[in-house]
C-alpha cells in the first residue's frame, strides 16, 4: 500500500511539473517573434497571433 501511495505521488509531482514548466511563445510581427531554435505557426489567434513551436523545419500542429 506504502508503494502505491508513494508511485501515486511521484506520478502526480511529475506531470505538475511539466504543465507548469511548459512555456508558450507567441509571434506576431516584428516585436514578438520566435526564440532561436522555435518556428512561428500561425496566426492562430487575433489576440495573440502565431504561435512558436520547437524546431526550424517542419509542419506546424493545428
Amino acid at each position: 500500500m506504502y508503494a502505491f501511495k508513494l508511485f501515486t505521488a511521484v506520478a502526480f509531482a511529475t506531470i505538475f511539473g511539466v504543465l507548469v514548466s511548459a512555456e508558450v511563445y507567441h509571434c506576431d510581427g516584428p516585436d514578438e517573434t520566435c526564440p532561436p531554435g522555435y518556428r512561428c505557426c500561425g496566426p492562430i489567434s487575433v489576440e495573440y497571433g502565431g504561435t512558436c513551436f520547437l524546431g526550424t523545419k517542419g509542419i506546424c500542429p493545428l
